[in-house]
């Protein structure tokens, strides 16, 4: 994998002007684009959102935010004739090996395994935390 992006896009506007989403409903804050691939990060604080009333004691993310954090890094992936408002069709494999917890950032990387098929991790701190196998159309 190449070691410079192709694209970056490093605000709100920048991520907007590249996939459907809007808002809150942006689950990455940064993301770059490769040649057939692609990666962003997000930085779950403590007061985040997406922890409120999920285990009150001891809270941690609900994975369905993984989730769509990959897919949206999906979007980013670089391939011809692919286009950022692609549909889900099917999500695979998806595997949750630990929890995060507040005050985390999370990073994911995304591959192009053939057309509209992604292979899709999420990391911290070099530790895949969560994978699953996207298909779009």
């Amino acid at each position: 994998m190449a070691d410079v992006p192709l694209q970056s896009y490093n605000t709100l506007e920048e991520i907007e002007s590249a996939i459907p989403h809007r808002g809150p409903a942006i689950l990455i804050d940064s993301a770059f684009s490769y040649d057939r691939y692609a990666k962003a990060k997000k930085h779950f604080s403590n007061d985040s959102k997406e922890f409120v009333g999920h285990f009150h004691e001891s809270p941690i993310l609900p994975g369905i935010y993984l989730i769509e954090g990959m897919a949206q890094t999906a979007a980013f992936c670089r391939i011809d004739g692919f286009r950022s408002e692609f549909k889900i069709l099917a999500i695979n494999k998806v595997r949750f090996k630990k929890p995060i917890l507040p005050d985390t950032t999370v990073a994911y990387e995304v591959s192009v395994v053939s057309v509209g098929v992604f292979s899709c991790i999420a990391k911290v701190d070099d530790c895949v935390v969560a994978s699953m196998e996207l298909i779009t159309a």
